[in-house]
């Protein structure tokens, strides 16, 4: 590993578990605010899209230090655009739905909703080529790859299910939706959660061996 991407990788893996619970936390807080606009509506559709703003913040340093650990690998690359894509996709969809609900703008909402169900469809992708990554490089600890894989396949198979449910006026209790719900919701907790600790412990044993860290650790 080279000098340079072994210190850019003692900052992201320092800054990156703490980004892992940011991460969880304001993805709980998405979940609820979610389900609560299914069952109640009004405010908290606003609060919903604020939230997902804050989702995509935490998720960038995840995306970043992921590409490091496994920037040996063809697919890294190109992994990593499709996470910042994502972001990118989330919230400007996000941050449209929020001023067109601020604003009283309900023409412009469809659009800007299609972009969020894209951006959480490429997010969903996002996570099964990290998933297939970890487990091809071994990079992160297996457990971390699976709980990817699925969140992965959850976030992509909720919003494919959503989506059929809108079209065909469907009822958002439908098993299939609530099972991709299911899925995503237990996927992304697992990988948050393992993933932070094992950034965290990284992060610690680097500053055990040399007070700064080597680039080294884990690899």
């Amino acid at each position: 590993m080279s000098t340079s991407v072994g210190r850019s990788l003692d900052t992201a893996v320092s800054y990156g578990w703490k980004s892992a619970y940011g991460f969880l936390v304001v993805t709980l807080v998405s979940y609820a605010l979610g389900a609560m606009f299914f069952i109640e509506g009004g405010i908290y559709g606003p609060l919903s899209d604020a939230a997902a703003l804050l989702v995509g913040l935490f998720m960038l340093p995840l995306v970043w230090v992921l590409h490091l650990l496994t920037h040996e690998h063809d697919w890294s690359r190109e992994t990593m655009w499709l996470g910042v894509g994502s972001v990118a996709l989330v919230s400007v969809g996000s941050l449209g739905l929020l001023i067109g609900d601020l604003l009283s703008l309900g023409a412009v909402g469809g659009g800007f909703l299609g972009l969020q169900f894209l951006g959480i469809v490429l997010e969903g992708v996002w996570l099964l080529a990290v998933g297939v990554l970890g487990l091809r490089t071994l990079a992160v600890p297996r457990s971390v790859s699976l709980a990817a894989l699925a969140a992965g396949l959850g976030y992509a198979g909720g919003i494919v299910a959503l989506s059929a449910t809108y079209a065909l006026s469907l009822s958002v209790g439908n098993p299939v939706f609530l099972l991709a719900a299911a899925l995503a919701f237990g996927g992304i907790v697992a990988w948050s959660v393992l993933l932070g600790r094992e950034l965290q412990s990284r992060d610690r044993q680097m500053r055990r061996t040399t007070g700064f860290g080597t680039g080294q650790s884990g690899l």
